[in-house]
């Protein structure tokens, strides 16, 4: 039922990803770290308080279902882009949207547990700043659009079917292709008693009116403010006042305003400046016409009206979280709120939570990974000690391997401070792993007690340090770079006491990159900014440029720790990023990658040097096993393939960790180099029904072990490029071999491979995995001429036959999700299988009927309406649910398949074991 591009025909659903077991599984895990981030956008389920949603910059979105205790992610195939505005639909709690910056509108319809694109008519280079729902009609959305990519201005459009397509709807609004100024539609508002009345707010036009449902629009502007004698002041957030017939609010040049009798009104006093960061929102409280609440940079509550604020989160506030966008209330209970914050120097962004409207507030973010990791380190005598370091200017620790983290401050004063906007840089002394360093904006900070603590370290002579090394010998010298420091390496003999400049030799550009050469510990490299890379042999004292000049700027550098001439440098630039190696200590470079995004940080696997791993911008990580020759994708289960920082332990089975912009903290363990490829004996099985044996030419197999795979995949459309009509027998350096004959595979990971069986395979089936060039052992299993076996789909315990009616439905119990539905006397069934007979091996295949198959449910058999090959190693066999079922109890009937007099098994080897089955109702 898959097609040569991995497609399945049948709704959506393909049998060997349905089947709920060997499913691919993340390498990378997150850990839950300390909450917070970057959250941009906020919903509620309008049917229960305590169900909240968040979007976030680049970590898609997170759910709570206890009010904000705690947060998981939902954002199965959801986009990486910021989720600028997010929306849960009135009448249905399970159906969200999610609108983006640059990549359109997504939808959900199972409360965010899987999302898809519904943005047909959209133009993806813009900003979704404001979605609004139709509270009777909710199948009815309006998105405002604006301040996209190359100047495209934005637009309102509607949908009419929940998001499937869209329309623009911008009579009366001017539009002015290509201006700078007129960038679109930054607020939205629909009028709760009377959906057809919207309002639009613009960025330098004014504000709009339409009462038809955005047929047409009249300019409101009466009143309005000018912005330096030509433009209208932008329109940051509008709201109806449902208080009050006719009037409208809202935030206009950081102030609030009321539209009354045809024209605004400015109404505020002393509202805080809001506008300018990014667009304000306004609420106006469901019970009391007083109560306004307005939030941007910060949470500000008016009791009066409009004329006087108070702020109560935000800059300036007594609770002071960082940047403040939307807020969320229940409108039963309009007391509690929910606000979406930003970080901002030394704070930290995420949830905050308030039970009595706004006055007090707690952070309420727990689970939500959304940080930009700026740096890590690992402790090389202990590694349950790591660190990170944020783009926020926070230091977290943890002495339990990830379990729970606590933060570092520096003190002054007797009070606790961060570090400034970012920590670029952590370096752990090799020889005294409880004294830690810091880089940051700030300076340069020094803790001798595992980071709990830090000074401040007193020679202040570097601007904004942007990396550093520690050398691993006796003399324990650190060395700096500052990011305005052209031309010059900080050099610290004394523990960061007192700095020298060393400059001689050196290009005059900023030094971006630092390494130590862990052999020759006065060997020292420094990638600078367009000015190449350069080698100090005598501490620093005197530099050599050894090549990359104006390739761009050196990001990173590592020297391979048993062999001093093998080094590889990073490269960002805007004409393209590139990893090099050079063999010959930097007398000379090759390219080995190219156009993978900035490569920020390279690091070698302690236990096989010839295994490195490479963090990137835009590639996620990059794993070598051959020295840095060749290199492949080492990102699975990374949200945001973006990492600025990775570091491996030195343990016997080390960790990598790596920090990404934006989606948190992440972790794995990388499996051992030398480790060889073994098969398991006894997991050699057909492919649907997972029992031994029974091989088929052309049908689909598996077998099962251990280091079958580094990577975790299915094929995919890249893999059958220049194969023409045959399949793919190399995934990510995996191959299978059966009686010496290569297979196609379909799906690879450590544990198990999926492949189909080769033509002409008699006797006994000899199966082997190459994995990287390592060959495994070699299984047995019986071959056969006929082994049919229908697919499972597995849902909880129960193994329902993948099988799907003439309305796309699939068999099985609908409580499972709206998919599904249980079959009834004179329904067409299609049922998908492997193994009925022999079927070509390698290649694509036609359609080709086949005959004398006949199914069996429970005690009943009936000749198949037909069968046919109609995919590669996938039969199709339709029936129809005979009429004598209507006199039958309903349940869960066994189902069994026969040809050639031979049935497929009653029951598979599913983890439990159990029988494969079809629900029948009538």
């Amino acid at each position: 039922m898959v097609d040569k591009q991995g497609a399945a025909p049948f709704s959506g659903l393909s049998a060997r990803t349905a089947r709920g077991a060997g499913l691919p599984e993340s390498i990378w895990s997150s850990y839950p770290l300390f909450g917070g981030g970057e959250i941009t956008s906020i919903a509620m389920d309008p049917t229960n308080s305590q169900t909240v949603y968040v979007g976030t910059r680049v970590a898609g979105v997170f759910k709570t279902t206890n009010g904000g205790q705690s947060w998981q992610p939902a954002r199965n195939d959801l986009t990486f882009y910021p989720i600028r505005s997010l929306r849960v639909s009135p009448q249905d709690p399970k159906t969200l949207y999610a609108g983006t910056d640059f990549d359109g509108i997504w939808k959900s319809i199972d409360g965010g547990d899987n999302w898809f694109k519904s943005s047909s008519g959209l133009d993806d280079g813009l900003i979704v700043f404001q979605l609004v729902i139709n509270p009777l009609n909710p199948s009815t959305l309006y998105a405002g659009l604006a301040g996209g990519v190359g100047l495209v201005v934005g637009d309102i459009y509607e949908s009419k079917d929940g998001g499937a397509s869209w329309e623009k709807r911008n009579s009366g609004i001017p539009h002015y292709e290509g201006s700078a100024y007129t960038v679109g539609i930054i607020s939205l508002a629909i009028d709760p008693t009377d959906p057809l009345l919207l309002y639009a707010g613009t960025t330098y036009d004014g504000a709009f009116e339409s009462a038809d449902g955005g047929g047409n629009w009249i300019a409101i502007n009466n009143n309005l403010p000018v912005l330096s004698g030509i433009y209208l002041e932008s329109v940051n957030a509008l709201a109806v006042d449902t208080h009050h017939s006719n009037r409208l609010g809202a935030i206009i040049d950081g102030q609030y305003y009321a539209y009354l009798n045809n024209q605004w009104q400015l109404t505020s006093k002393n509202h805080f400046y809001n506008g300018g960061i990014d667009r304000d929102f306004l609420y106006f409280h469901p019970t009391d016409p007083l109560a306004i609440y307005s939030s941007g940079s910060t949470f500000s509550k008016s009791a009066d009206g409009g004329p006087n604020w108070t702020r109560y989160l935000g800059w300036g506030a007594l609770t002071y979280s960082g940047t403040v966008g939307e807020i969320v209330f229940p409108p039963s209970s309009p007391n509690t709120i929910y606000a979406a914050t930003s970080p901002a120097s030394d704070y930290f962004g995420g949830v905050y939570k308030s039970a009595d409207q706004g006055q007090t507030w707690a952070l309420a973010s727990q689970g939500i990974t959304a940080t930009t990791i700026r740096s890590v380190a690992i402790d090389p005598q202990n590694s349950k000690f790591m660190y990170a370091g944020t783009g926020e200017g926070f230091f977290w620790g943890t002495k339990d391997g990830g379990i729970t983290w606590s933060r570092g401050y520096y003190v002054s004063d007797q009070k606790h401070y961060e570090f400034g906007f970012e920590v670029t840089d952590i370096v752990v002394d090799p020889l005294n792993s409880k004294t830690i360093y810091i880089a940051s904006d700030e300076g340069v900070y020094k803790s001798v007690d595992q980071g709990q603590t830090f000074t401040v370290m007193t020679d202040r002579k570097v601007d904004w340090p942007d990396c550093m090394a520690i050398s691993p010998g006796a003399s324990g010298a650190i060395y700096l770079g500052d990011l305005f420091g052209n031309g010059v390496v900080f050099k610290s003999s004394d523990g960061g006491l007192t700095w020298v400049q060393k400059t001689q030799g050196l290009p005059p550009n900023h030094v971006a990159s630092l390494a130590i050469d862990p052999n020759q510990p006065q060997t020292v490299w420094a990638g600078t900014s367009w000015g190449g890379i350069a080698k100090s042999i005598d501490g620093g004292d005197n530099w050599a440029v050894k090549g990359l000049t104006q390739k761009g700027e050196v990001d990173a550098i590592a020297v391979r720790p048993d062999n001093s001439k093998v080094i590889f440098a990073g490269i960002g630039s805007l004409v393209g990023n590139s990893l090099y190696r050079s063999i010959d200590s930097g007398d000379s470079w090759q390219m080995k990658l190219s156009n993978i995004g900035t490569v920020y940080r390279i690091v070698f696997d302690p236990r096989n040097p010839d295994w490195l791993y490479a963090a990137t911008e835009g590639s996620g990580v990059l794993q070598s096993r051959d020295g840095g020759a060749t290199w492949t994708d080492y990102s699975a289960g990374l949200f945001y393939p973006m990492l600025y920082s990775l570091a491996i332990s030195r343990d016997t089975a080390p960790i990598l960790v790596g920090g990404t912009y934006g989606s948190g903290l992440y972790w794995t363990s990388p499996p051992a180099p030398s480790a060889l490829p073994t098969l398991e004996p006894g997991t050699l099985a057909n492919g649907a029904t997972y029992i031994a044996g029974g091989l088929v030419p052309g049908s689909w197999a598996q077998v099962k072990g251990t280091n079958l795979s580094t990577t975790t995949r299915l094929w995919a459309a890249s893999d059958f490029t220049g194969l023409g009509s045959s399949l793919p027998t190399n995934l990510s350096g995996v191959q299978v071999n059966v009686n010496h004959q290569p297979a196609a595979l379909y799906y690879i990971s450590p544990t198990q491979v999926s492949f189909q069986v080769a033509a002409g395979v008699t006797g006994t089936a000899s199966v082997e995995v190459v994995a990287n060039g390592v060959a495994s052992n070699f299984v047995t299993a019986a071959a056969a001429t006929n082994s049919p076996g229908i697919f499972p789909i597995i849902l909880g315990s129960t193994n329902y036959a993948t099988a799907v009616f003439l309305d796309g439905k699939i068999a099985a119990d609908p409580s499972n999700g709206p998919a599904f539905r249980k079959a009834v006397p004179g329904d067409t069934v299609q049922l998908f299988a492997t193994g009925l007979v022999p079927s070509p091996a390698g290649t694509v295949v036609s359609t080709t009927l086949l005959s004398g198959v006949t199914v069996t449910i429970g005690t009943v058999t009936i000749p198949a309406s037909g069968a046919a090959l109609v995919a590669v190693g996938e039969f199709q066999i339709n029936f129809t649910v005979p009429q004598s079922f209507a006199s039958m109890p309903p349940g869960l009937y066994p189902i069994s398949i026969s040809i050639n007099g031979v049935t497929s098994p009653a029951s598979i080897n599913s983890s439990p074991p159990g029988p494969l089955v079809i629900p029948i109702q009538h």
